[in-house]
């Protein structure tokens, strides 16, 4: 079984994911065990703060294949939501008064716009050689207004180089979207993960410079 990989990222804990395994009990654990435990067997990613989970325990749930009806089992009674911002990676943070569910999926537009979000993000990094992704790991919080401009960047915690924080907050700053889906007021969250595979394609003549 490959195991699961954990690493402490500018305050933020990622748990990387492993491999699909079969049918099996999940103890009610320490949080952060069982989301570690969790991503082992689902290959789910999550993001959050070290301190948001600390303290707090899981439910008990029995994992087997159905990795968003077991995340929100896992989060009952934690007081915690957390938010995919793709169909494998999610976020964490408290979870507000009058919340229907601990977990929060996209719904097939929300789940459009955020892979193109992505993808738009990603282009933009990739045209600037500080700002490339592929050996680094960030979550962005972006902020969305008129005419589907980023009028602002967020940044939850950093890159391991503050020169590139601040390249990738201006690359961003001024990106323009179109398709907007109806919410818009909350952020949304991208998140830069390392590659084995370069998300930037070397033969492209923009790939590299700086601007």
């Amino acid at each position: 079984m490959t195991r699961v990989r954990r690493a402490l990222w500018g305050g933020w804990l990622w748990c990387l994911p492993g491999l699909l395994a079969a049918s099996t009990l999940l103890p009610s654990l320490p949080l952060e065990q069982a989301l570690a435990r969790f991503e082992e067997y689902s290959g789910f990613a999550g993001f959050y703060r070290a301190e948001l989970v600390r303290g707090r325990h899981s439910a008990e749930a029995v994992l087997e294949g159905e990795p968003v009806r077991e995340l929100a089992v896992l989060l009952n009674g934690t007081g915690l939501h957390a938010e995919f911002t793709d169909d494998r990676r999610y976020v964490l943070s408290p979870r507000t008064a009058g919340a229907p569910s601990p977990v929060v999926p996209p719904s097939a537009p929300q789940a459009g716009f955020q892979a193109r979000l992505q993808q738009a993000v990603v282009d933009a990094l990739c045209g600037d050689r500080m700002a490339a992704p592929g050996n680094y790991r960030l979550a962005l919080a972006l902020h969305i207004g008129a005419g589907g401009v980023i009028d602002a960047v967020h940044l939850l915690g950093s890159s391991g180089q503050p020169a590139r924080d601040h390249r990738i907050r201006a690359l961003l700053q001024q990106l323009r979207l179109s398709d907007m889906p109806a919410r818009t007021q909350a952020p949304f969250v991208v998140l830069i993960t390392p590659s084995a595979v370069p998300p930037c394609d070397p033969s492209d003549p923009v790939s590299g410079s700086l601007k």
